[in-house]
């Protein structure tokens, strides 16, 4: 999948859009998200494109599986498991990282491949985000509210996320913000599993609506 998401990637650029390229020659989502990032780079001199192209973007789910402690990091299995789990939502996943990522096809791998700029955006506009403890989660926690935070062994209540609306995750429990101070979470880490996905998932399905188009 990851050539062909290559190839919807490079078809479009930020000269067609300040020219105005139709929406109606986007056929796939992955062309849609292709044409959102092209317009990051015009957001400056003219934002209604981009306000324009963002209305267009079918709801997707943002992943960011990646820390920059290795060992804080989603596995590729738990992101399959995501994929698979949560299909046919789309899936888009971010993040830097030197690994090799196999994504099924309600999936788009993007990492490596967005500017701070375009990172942001898709994170805005996502219907939820997961994210483990790093910097986009904190830029999720500011911008959207959807958010679920994986926390292998942080501790939530020191590092964030902030966001009173916020989930977060730690050893198997989830937790909204708005009830740390009252809950009693635990306090030794570990990894999350390709068996914390579900409870995970069961959160997530009400708060995303899939794209009738999918249906």
């Amino acid at each position: 999948m990851r050539s062909e998401a290559h190839a919807c990637f490079t078809l479009v650029s930020p000269r067609s859009i300040v020219m105005g390229m139709p929406l109606t020659v986007i056929s796939s989502w992955r062309s849609a998200l292709a044409l959102l990032l092209a317009s990051c780079f015009v957001a400056r001199s003219r934002p209604e494109i981009l306000s324009r192209v963002s209305m267009n973007i079918p709801p997707f789910i943002l992943l960011n599986p990646i820390a920059r402690v290795e060992g804080e990091s989603l596995s590729n299995a738990v992101i399959a498991e995501f994929c698979y789990a949560l299909a046919p939502t789309r899936l888009v996943v971010v993040g830097q990282s030197r690994r090799k990522i196999d994504t099924p096809e309600n999936c788009v791998d993007l990492t490596n491949r967005t500017s701070l700029l375009q990172l942001i955006r898709l994170i805005r506009i996502a219907r939820f985000v997961v994210s483990v403890d790093s910097g986009p989660m904190h830029i999720a926690a500011a911008v959207n509210g959807r958010l679920l935070s994986i926390h292998t062994w942080t501790d939530p209540r020191r590092v964030g996320p902030y966001n009173p609306n916020a989930w977060v995750w730690k050893n198997g429990q989830l937790c909204r913000v708005d009830r740390l101070d009252t809950t009693r979470m635990r306090r030794r880490g570990r990894r999350f599993r390709p068996k914390d996905v579900p409870a995970v998932v069961e959160l997530i399905r009400p708060l995303v609506p899939v794209d009738p188009m999918l249906t």
